[in-house]
């Protein structure tokens, strides 16, 4: 015990110095940035604990107008068989064709989901319940129109639901292909919402795969915001195809510069093959500085069925650059 104490000890105060003098850095045309999260984490019921980093990215942002480029490195401790811990995420370049006209090509993420798919920009440790119907990384090519109060877009990709992982497609469009699009509008005072449709295409046993997405978030003063998300599924394989329906509520306040505590609510609904699930999340924030932060998380699963419920709780140092 005296051993892990001290390893935290040490893995503390690095990070703490280099979060009091790192900042992005910019080489001519070229600019870095990037995050680490470590954390420890425990659930009851698998008997299972965790402490470890969870995950860290770098990212190289070229800008070279009316093109931009962007590259990212990603470290995951455990990776998706079949990949190594350190994965190509990003790769794409835009070219800004004017008129509020932008065209992407290359590897990139879904608009999809209203939580974040990094956890460096969620107020919470874990995810709630859409991760499993929302799409990841794609490869492909978009199109995203932008107005003052209003962007669009279009994009045909290799997979928009049926990828081998979340971090890449599934690298081929022959057998089957994606589509995705979404509306975004921000012209009610602080206030946005999205709403985006992914589609896969058959491909063998798989069935035809559709999501629907709809979220809101409203900033009610400048300490506090609300967010809403409701999203549908239906496709898939097996004893998968049919519907499921996940949602979210999230209420985060902050109550300091350095205090801030985020309550969300979500859950499945018509999940197959496995019980519905409700999940009860309290996470709160101590912000050091702007690049480091301390966030714990006390989350209680509620399933429906013969499953116990189980309760999941982490705290997580988080530093950007």
């Amino acid at each position: 015990m005296t051993t892990l104490k001290t390893k935290l000890a040490v893995a503390a105060a690095s990070v703490l110095a280099l979060a009091v003098t790192a900042h992005a850095q910019t080489f001519g045309n070229i600019t870095t940035s990037g995050f680490v999260l470590g954390s420890y984490q425990k659930t009851s019921g698998t008997g299972t604990d965790h402490l470890d980093i969870d995950s860290a990215m770098l990212k190289f942002t070229g800008d070279y107008k009316p093109v931009q480029g962007v590259i990212s490195l990603y470290y995951v401790p455990t990776p998706p068989v079949g990949t190594n811990n350190l994965l190509l995420l990003d790769a794409y370049a835009t070219y800004d064709a004017g008129g509020g006209w932008s065209v992407t090509g290359g590897r990139f993420l879904s608009w999809m989901g209203f939580e974040s798919f990094f956890t460096v920009n969620n107020p919470e440790i874990s995810f709630g319940y859409l991760n499993g119907i929302i799409a990841g990384y794609e490869d492909g090519a978009r199109v995203v129109y932008t107005d003052k109060d209003w962007n669009a877009g279009v994009a045909v990709v290799d997979s928009a639901l049926n990828s081998p992982t979340a971090f890449k497609g599934d690298g081929e469009l022959k057998k089957s292909y994606g589509l995705e699009t979404y509306f975004s509008y921000g012209g009610i005072k602080d206030n946005s919402l999205f709403l985006g449709i992914s589609y896969d295409s058959k491909n063998g046993a798989v069935k035809e795969q559709e999501t629907y997405d709809l979220w809101d978030q409203y900033q009610i003063d400048k300490n506090t915001y609300v967010a809403g998300e409701v999203a549908y599924h239906e496709g898939g394989t097996g004893t998968a195809v049919g519907n499921a329906t996940s949602y979210l509520a999230l209420l985060d306040y902050t109550f300091s510069d350095q205090v801030s505590a985020a309550f969300r609510i979500g859950g499945d609904l018509n999940k197959k093959p496995t019980p519905d699930d409700t999940k009860y999340t309290f996470a709160p924030t101590y912000t050091i500085n702007s690049h480091f932060s301390v966030r714990g998380e006390i989350s209680y699963i509620v399933t429906a069925g013969p499953t116990a419920n189980t309760t999941f709780w982490g705290v997580q140092g988080v530093f950007k650059f």
